[in-house]
């Protein structure tokens, strides 16, 4: 019995279109437009306005050639097995010039045995091992497949976009909208490629993950499901909240299950499962193969007592457990598998109650306030993205930013295994749709069959990542009946088709495969959803009392932020606000002369319908906008950081009873350089948004709720622990006149929000106008150590006479790189912004107001992106800073 063997097909690629007229080496995985960009046969499609002249990239046909030897040792294996984990999409393989596969779903795994089983089964009951080889060979020279020596392997890539086309004049295409190609729903390729409202229509083709071959002699690990069952030391169903930090999981029985072929076991064939603890302990069980009593499973248990449970980071530590899997016969390693399991118990909680019915998580018996932000694909050329290691850097960006929770987006990609891996040990919950969005699907025999393989090897994949916490079915297409409704009038026959498709694929298909392959995690059928059973029309989505709610009045419908608290959402899981991104990042993607709001490069760089002015009309309703281009992107920032600053702080005050648990705002990273909802640009560059959602997705978090009459100042707690401590609450005017002062010693429990102080402002409004007031927060524990700060005007900024807060400040370089900031306001400095032409930097905190007299110290730490086109300066990183504020801006 000899050991497994994975040989990745890296090297020695060639990649042509269709004339021959471009031929160049290549390395697998690797797109058409990540070579040809590579190897500078076109410019960057991110230029300018590239993207339009190159279309015919994704119109061509693209053939990838290359050979493996095999040698008569590999011949002899029971199973000789391609593996192709991403084809992007429609793709004709050919071994040694026969076509053997053919592929049309980009996110599946293909797999083509290289053995024809019953003609080799029988050339191996000869003794002649020399015999032996001589016959495999003879079979695959005849059937085309595999030989010794020498394999050829080609792979055609049809166009997408022309599948598209024919598949739209067959069926008519059932979605049409100015964001993306029409048709594009009914095939299986991420729909963002195609355009979206925030991403350029450039959909790759190629091999967009490895291809491999594998070998073993009919005895191998297969796929690994973990199951856990917890005992607590209270019931997390009644555990009063003041209880919560005495709650804890007393044990846990960890079940480990592996598929493992046992027809070619012998006596000695058996599977030793080791785990390693976080603080070092090792358990060990081997199970002999041939006692197991149900063909192919082999299942053995763990009993761990006062085990170490993963949690979010912002509750505890994320511990992992290193789970080993060996297979050995005859005394030979045949397989091994190394995994990492998180001891955790995560419900969705769903219960009547006085608003309808709740939507949170429960991580441990604690209930989890979600934070976060949806994800999309880190680049329009994912493999290119991967080599970046953009997906590591953005989800440590988001740890960073106090965000607990990532929802990956239906009209992208299932991620890497990177992904959920950095989402494991960063200790982020992933939402995870399927990849289906804003667009209604066939239903029929042909595509039901495609995708519930694809679903399958995507839930088995990831099932056992403790990150992951929900299976939704789609983005968005409960939404859609409205608007069907209302466009179909006159077509009503329409809806009920339309409907019966969704039934078949939502409330059948999906969840009868999640609940086969991943019974573990809850499947929810629709982002927004109301989770009701049946379809009437279009009012199950988006009920704010129940469910998941996307809410877009401000921005789309032009409703001023304060809209975010009209609406009281049950989980809000999208909701956003565009900006530009910062000048470094422009000025990669436009010449010097290109730098206006409506040029047509920034217009091309918008997705949105009228996206730029809408920027600029939400800009001007808050603020006097500066003439300055420069100036005006970065108060774009400000202005975003603010509408979701809203929208956040309405949501974490909503908290108790459940009424609200989760904000995931639109959206955490971009696919290009573009001006659009993302808080991190595609550079990595963080904006005034995410230096917001650091502090406001803080686990004490302390806000001011304004109306024209009084301030109301707010603590939320999503701590375990009960908190003890002093809230400073102060009115005053533009010239630091205190109005009044209050300092409020309280306490409150863990996972809770409380209204500590309100002030009153019928009486202070007389001696200062509206123009003039400001609400300041500090929330401080008994150490005296302060927690968070807050600011509220009570009227737009525009309306207020900001004295020069006369900013200086000093800067220490440390012996670590980083840079020691001291900052020192003379006057009220509202959003203190430290820049940088010259260097890219992440700060301890960004885009800050600070009160008459105020000084902060900070520590900046240089960003290392992967845009090359920074200016090239003579300057030092600490001669290259700059302080400013709203008072150099306007």
């Amino acid at each position: 019995m000899k050991s497994k063997k994975c040989i990745p097909l890296i090297k020695n690629w060639t990649l042509s279109n269709s004339e021959n007229s471009i031929s160049l080496q290549i390395d697998s995985p690797t797109t058409v437009f990540e070579a040809l960009i590579h190897h500078k046969i076109i410019p960057d499609p991110f230029y300018g306005q590239n993207e339009q002249t190159l279309q015919w990239v994704s119109e061509d046909e693209w053939t990838y050639k290359t050979t493996f030897d095999l040698t008569q040792e590999m011949l002899s294996y029971h199973n000789l097995v391609l593996i192709f984990h991403g084809l992007d999409t429609f793709a004709e393989v050919s071994l040694n010039g026969k076509i053997v596969l053919e592929t049309e779903n980009m996110h599946r795994r293909y797999e083509l045995f290289l053995v024809d089983e019953h003609q080799k089964q029988d050339e191996q009951n000869s003794s002649d091992e020399a015999s032996i080889g001589n016959s495999i060979e003879k079979i695959y020279e005849n059937i085309g497949y595999a030989k010794k020596g020498k394999n050829r392997l080609e792979i055609i890539f049809r166009s997408a976009q022309k599948e598209v086309e024919l598949l739209s004049k067959k069926t008519k295409a059932m979605q049409k909208s100015p964001q993306y190609i029409a048709g594009v729903e009914l095939i299986r390729k991420a729909q963002y490629s195609f355009g979206w409202d925030w991403g350029p229509t450039l959909p790759d083709v190629g091999i967009w993950k490895p291809i491999e071959l594998v070998a073993d002699d009919g005895l191998h690990l297969g796929d690994l499901e973990t199951k856990q069952n917890f005992v607590y030391n209270l019931d997390p169903e009644t555990c009063p909240t003041e209880n919560l930090p005495s709650l804890s999981i007393e044990d846990v029985n960890l079940i480990c299950r592996i598929d493992v072929p046992n027809e070619f076991a012998s006596n000695d064939s058996k599977v030793v499962f080791r785990l390693k603890t976080p603080d070092g302990e090792i358990l060990e069980n081997e199970i002999f193969i041939q006692e197991v009593p149900s063909k192919g499973l082999v299942q053995t248990n763990f009993r761990i007592e006062n085990p170490i449970v993963w949690w979010t980071h912002d509750l505890g530590e994320p511990a992992l457990h290193e789970l080993a899997i060996e297979l050995w016969s005859d005394s030979y390693l045949i397989d091994r598998q190394i995994h990492s399991i998180g001891i955790r118990d995560l419900q969705l909680i769903r219960t009547s109650d006085e608003w309808g019915e709740s939507f949170y998580f429960r991580l441990n018996g604690i209930p989890v306030f979600a934070k976060g932000a949806n994800w999309i694909p880190v680049d329009s050329f994912i493999p290119r993205g991967e080599k970046l290691k953009l997906t590591e850097n953005t989800l440590h960006a988001a740890q960073e930013a106090n965000m607990n929770m990532i929802r990956v987006w239906g009209g992208g990609v299932y991620e890497s295994d990177v992904f959920y891996d950095t989402c494991d040990q960063l200790g982020l919950l992933v939402w995870q749709d399927f990849a289906f969005a804003c667009a209604f699907y066939r239903a029929d025999e042909d595509f039901l069959n495609n995708f519930a393989q694809e679903a399958q090897q995507q839930l088995i994949r990831l099932r056992n990542h403790p990150s992951l916490a929900l299976w939704c079915g789609n983005n968005e297409i409960e939404m859609l009946f409205e608007n069907m409704f209302v466009q179909d009038i006159k077509n009503p026959l329409r809806i009920p088709r339309l409907r019966k498709n969704y039934r078949k694929l939502f409330f059948e298909t999906l969840p009868a495969l999640v609940h086969a392959y991943d019974s573990n995690t809850p499947y929810w059928r629709s982002s927004p959803s109301s989770g009701t059973s049946k379809i009437e029309n279009y009012f199950v989505a988006n009920d704010q009392n129940r469910g998941d709610s996307h809410f877009w009045a401000v921005w789309h419908m032009n409703r001023p932020f304060t809209a975010y608290r009209t609406f009281n959402s049950r989980f809000m899981s999208e909701y956003g606000f565009e900006s530009f991104p910062e000048m470094k990042t422009l000025r990669a993607i436009a010449p010097d002369d290109a730098m206006d709001f409506y040029h047509p490069i920034m217009e091309n760089h918008q997705k949105n319908s009228a996206g730029n002015k809408k920027i600029m009309d939400y800009m001007q309703a808050r603020f006097t906008v500066p003439q300055a281009f420069e100036s005006q992107v970065t108060l774009s920032q400000i202005t975003q950081a603010e509408a979701i600053e809203y929208g956040i702080e309405h949501w974490r005050r909503n908290r108790n009873d459940f009424h609200c648990m989760g904000s995931l705002f639109w959206q955490l990273n971009d696919c290009w350089p573009v001006a659009s909802w993302s808080s991190i640009d595609y550079f990595g560059r963080w904006k005034a948004l995410h230096y917001y959602a650091k502090r406001c997705y803080q686990p004490l978090f302390s806000s001011i709720c304004e109306s024209y009459d009084k301030f109301e100042f707010w603590v939320t707690n999503d701590t375990k622990q009960k908190f003890i401590g002093t809230l400073q609450c102060e009115v005053f005017s533009i010239d630091g006149t205190v109005i009044e002062l209050k300092e409020v010693p309280f306490e409150m429990e863990a996972c809770q929000s409380k209204l500590v102080e309100t002030i009153d402002l019928d009486e202070k409004i007389m001696e200062a106008n509206q123009e003039q007031i400001v609400a300041f927060v500090q929330l401080v524990n008994n150490d005296g150590q302060t927690l968070h700060q807050n600011f509220r005007l009570l009227v737009a900024p525009k309306l207020y006479e900001l004295p020069n807060p006369d900013l200086s400040f000093k800067i220490q370089k440390n012996e670590n790189e980083t840079l020691k900031l001291e900052i020192i306001s003379e006057n009220i400095s509202l959003y203190t912004h430290i820049t940088s032409d010259a260097y890219d930097f992440v700060s301890d905190d960004n885009f800050f107001s600070m009160r008459k007299g105020e000084s902060r110290i900070l520590t900046l730490r240089q960003l290392k992106t992967h845009d090359d086109s920074m200016k090239e300066t003579s300057l030092s990183f600490e001669e290259s800073i700059q302080i400013k504020s709203l008072f150099d801006l306007q």
